[in-house]
């Protein structure tokens, strides 16, 4: 059974509304940190041990002597599967960290080829279904691919793993002949990709990847050409589709940012450290210029000499003070409060340059937690996940009741002696009973959903002290000053 299915399984029993958290009944509430608990087997044994979550069909224990144990969900007692039910958490194993490289080439693709509907062409390689409106044919479309499959292996190598179930298995991509095409099929203006939630669809435009059309058909351009940044950010999103509705924006668009600027070069990731924090650094540099008139898009950007405008020339990116938003401001921001609205970073305004600013501090947050904190990082990230999950779990179940009572109210008000008052009340016979309603009606309010999971995030810290020392040791770790008190 995968991860997302086995997270599914468990979902569905948090919706039955089993409360219980250790003998008690009351609220479930998954802590910031594993519980120490007594368990039972189907045959009596007892065994203390903290709860470390459940993978693959095992719920892991954490022993007093330090040893972490598997066992088998069905050899555990009714009372500690409802408990499990009701306490849904992911047993995550210790990240060791990105391999040197990840790539995909294309003497490992393979591709299959049919006819849509609507004229369309369908292509299938390992992990992803193609749909176009031109066709590109089997070989070019495999040169197309190594980027997709480089990047699944990206996701699938990174420390919360591929978070997603794709209909018949395979990830679909739209992708359209022309920039037209791809806006009048929903794609936003000023972008070279965009992932569709509800769909579970990832769109793009051939031209803006690097494919052009000529006399003798459709061919590979120059790579520099292809914004391979958007295309490996909203893949990104949809490899991990089942985080975006229960982690706050901040983490979903800081994550997609920290995996989709790891250097790549000829469907290659180069996922050493330093890589990474060079790459970071280069990214920053980029968009500090952008005000200056140099777009981001811009792929051969040097610094001391080999630099394509005189600012960037003569001034180190080391020397440069940079702008970001609070950090502690944007761990507390609301859904609401993220920065969507529009704006083109070639051709910047006010606007444009706060959205970069919302992006990058997101994903600096993010880089802090993975490549500065490491495992104690990361293990922040997963209990704010967790936490996240069962608050929307819980939200769902109260919607799902509220469905069916009304439902069954609508029922009652059918019964002889039953009458709807003008102010809304109910007046019905002492002989009947009317439905009961939910008890609890959790907040509704997406900041407040994602709330406990922030506070397993900080800890136990407040948000200003967690927040002054990200912004410390970000500055230090890239030997720069950032100022983060821009808006």
């Amino acid at each position: 059974m995968s991860r997302t299915a086995l997270f599914h399984l468990l979902l569905v029993f948090a919706l039955a509304r089993t409360p219980v958290f250790g003998d008690g009944a009351g609220t479930s509430v998954v802590p910031a940190k594993p519980v120490a608990r007594e368990w039972t087997s189907s045959d009596g044994k007892k065994l203390v041990a903290e709860y470390l979550g459940v993978l693959d069909g095992s719920v892991y224990l954490g022993l007093t002597s330090g040893k972490t144990v598997p066992v088998a969900l069905a050899k555990l007692s009714s009372g500690d599967q409802s408990f499990i039910a009701a306490n849904p958490r992911e047993f995550h194993r210790t990240w060791s960290g990105w391999p040197g490289e990840l790539s995909a080439t294309l003497s490992n693709q393979t591709v299959s080829e049919a006819a849509g509907t609507g004229g369309k062409f369908v292509y299938t390689t390992r992990h992803f279904r193609f749909e176009t409106d031109v066709n590109l044919g089997r070989e070019l479309t495999k040169d197309l691919a190594c980027l997709f499959e480089a990047t699944h292996a990206l996701n699938s190598s990174s420390p919360f793993g591929i978070l997603a179930d794709p209909d018949d298995g395979y990830f679909r991509a739209e992708l359209f002949g022309t920039l037209d095409a791809y806006r009048q099929n929903g794609g936003p203006v000023n972008t070279a990709g965009v992932y569709k939630i509800p769909q579970k669809r990832f769109l793009a435009p051939l031209e803006l990847m690097g494919l052009v059309k000529g006399s003798d058909g459709w061919r590979t351009a120059s790579r520099k050409a292809a914004d391979t940044t958007t295309i490996i950010h909203e893949l990104t999103h949809m490899l991990s589709h089942d985080m975006l509705q229960p982690m706050p924006l901040w983490f979903s668009e800081g994550y997609a940012e920290y995996l989709s600027n790891i250097p790549v070069e000829n469907n290659t990731f180069r996922t050493g450290s330093k890589a990474i924090s060079s790459e970071v650094l280069k990214l920053m540099a980029q968009e500090y210029f952008i005000k200056d008139g140099i777009p981001r898009t811009t792929a051969d950007i040097g610094f001391g000499g080999g630099g394509s405008s005189k600012n960037s020339q003569q001034t180190s990116p080391k020397k440069l003070k940079y702008q970001m938003r609070s950090v502690s401001e944007m761990l507390e921001m609301a859904d609401s409060g993220w920065c969507i609205s529009g704006g083109n970073p070639t051709f910047p305004g006010v606007e444009a340059i706060r959205r970069l600013r919302y992006y990058r501090t997101a994903h600096l947050i993010v880089f802090y937690f993975i490549e500065i904190e490491g495992e104690r990082g990361l293990a922040k990230l997963r209990a704010m996940l967790d936490c996240n999950r069962l608050a929307l779990a819980k939200y769902n179940a109260y919607v799902a009741d509220m469905e069916r009572y009304r439902a069954a109210m609508d029922l009652f008000k059918q019964q002889p002696g039953v009458k709807q008052l003008p102010d809304g009340r109910v007046e019905y016979p002492t002989t009947l009973t009317p439905p009961a309603p939910p008890l609890e009606k959790p907040a509704v309010d997406p900041k407040h959903l994602k709330q406990e999971g922030v506070k397993a995030l900080l800890n136990g810290e407040s948000a200003a002290v967690v927040g002054e020392r990200i912004e410390n040791a970000l500055r230090s770790h890239f030997g720069v000053s950032i100022d983060f008190t821009a808006k």
